[in-house]
Parts: C-alpha cells; sequence; structure tokens
C-alpha cells in the first residue's frame, strides 16, 4: 500500500507499510526487511512517530509497532478538510476569474501581456481582421495564420512596408493573399469574428483585450471601409522600398 498520499515520504512510506506486516519490530530488523539502510532508520522511524503513525515500545532495546488506526483515520479526516478548504478557495478563485473575463476591457503590459492574448483570447472560427507592425514570423503567430489559411476562415491584413519589415512580409504574403497597405507608427490589433479584438500599443508597451461587441462591431465596419478602398501589397511594392 502506498501512503506516500497522507504525507510520508517515500522512505516512511516503505518503513510503515513494512511495519504494517511485521508487528512488533526491532530498528534493525525494519531496516532489513524495508530495505531503508540502517544508518537513516532512525531518522525515518522519529520522523514517523512525530506524525502520529508510529508508537515506540520503550525497553532494554526499543521496539516499533504502528498506532492506533484511528490515528490514521483522523490523519485522512483532516487531509479531507484541508482538500475542502482548498476546493472552495478554488471556487472563489473562479469566481474573481469569471468576474474579470466579463470586464469590457482588461489591460496588459510587456510580454506577458502578450502571451496573455496567445492563450486566453478565442481562436477565430469566421473571420480574422488583423493589423501588422513587425510582420513578425514567431512560431506562435505563424501557426495562427496557418490555421486560419487551411480552415479557410475570412482574413484580411493591413500594415505599413519599411526597409526593416519587408522580408518578413514577404513570408506573410505567402500566408494572407490580400494584404494592404496602412500607414502606422506603433499599431498591431487582430479582430476575431467581429466581436473580440486586441490591441496593443507598440510605444507603450501595452496591450488591451476588448470583448465589447457594439464597439468591435462598429471598429470591424471602420477596418472594412478602409480596407475596400486600398490597394494590395504585391512583391513590386517590396522592391520599391529603399
Amino acid at each position: 500500500m502506498d501512503f506516500e498520499e497522507l504525507g510520508l515520504s517515500y522512505n516512511e512510506s516503505r518503513v510503515f507499510t513494512r511495519l504494517t506486516e511485521l508487528g512488533k519490530s526491532s530498528a534493525s530488523k525494519i531496516a532489513a526487511e524495508s530495505g531503508v539502510p540502517y544508518g537513516k532508520i532512525y531518522t525515518v522511524l522519529a520522523s514517523l512517530e512525530h506524525k502520529g503513525f508510529v508508537k515506540v515500545i520503550p525497553g532494554k532495546s526499543k521496539s516499533y509497532v504502528i498506532n492506533n488506526p484511528d490515528r490514521l483515520k483522523k490523519i485522512i479526516d483532516e487531509k479531507k478538510e484541508k482538500i475542502d478548504s482548498i476546493e472552495k478557495e478554488i471556487d472563489r478563485l473562479k469566481t474573481i476569474y469569471d468576474t474579470q473575463e466579463r470586464e469590457p476591457v482588461t489591460i496588459h503590459h510587456g510580454k506577458k501581456g502578450w502571451n496573455t492574448i496567445i492563450s486566453s483570447v478565442e481562436k477565430a472560427t469566421k473571420s480574422d481582421y488583423c493589423i501588422k507592425y513587425h510582420f513578425s514570423l514567431d512560431p506562435k503567430i505563424i501557426q495562427g495564420a496557418m490555421r486560419i489559411r487551411k480552415e479557410k476562415i475570412k482574413s484580411k491584413c493591413m500594415g505599413q512596408i519599411t526597409e526593416e519589415n519587408k522580408s518578413n512580409i514577404k513570408g506573410w504574403i505567402k500566408l494572407k493573399d490580400k494584404m494592404k497597405q496602412i500607414p502606422n507608427d506603433g499599431i498591431a490589433l487582430e479582430i476575431v469574428d467581429e466581436n473580440r479584438m486586441w490591441i496593443t500599443l507598440i510605444k507603450s508597451n501595452m496591450t488591451l483585450i476588448i470583448r465589447d461587441k457594439p464597439f468591435v462591431k462598429l471598429f470591424s465596419f471602420l477596418y472594412n471601409y478602409y480596407y475596400d478602398s486600398q490597394e494590395l501589397i504585391n512583391i513590386q511594392d517590396l522592391k520599391n522600398i529603399n
């Protein structure tokens, strides 16, 4: 039987298990039968005694025996109480989490904020509109773009061509065949299914996740209105950038 679930170490569990089979025994016999080195057996037995699992029988030579099983039942009940307390705390944290999720706008800072977006914003199933700034070739971002293309999700993308990002744009053209230009001094955003979006303020190193559907719907309309008036980015456009 494995008693580690009750808070015993590996050696303590081995010793206690063997002691339940041996009955009253000396430390040397317990060491030999349990496989715990004799040099460690007294430390292990002392720990088991302190935890209430083992009782010492005084005599010319000490002997050891398991404690009253009712003591084990008490230990189990104490564990259950702790687990119940943890479950209540988890329920409280879930309430906080759900409340935060219902907030129409949440703000996140730095790289940690970006990782929050990747893990928390629901993936697109109908449409995905974006404005790129760096045109990053981060594997997670590329993987998401490949999924959108593979699943034939409606996709639109805009960004500004610069000398610094034109090589990355070449890679993006293969993933998004409807990329158009937009003046951009430091914004990245993505509109997902026209009901949620995130905006990164590059220079402020800050990201906003917006789940207010009326706002996102209006922003989607403005995005599409501007997108429809622009020309597609092509390879020649990239060659013309010095």
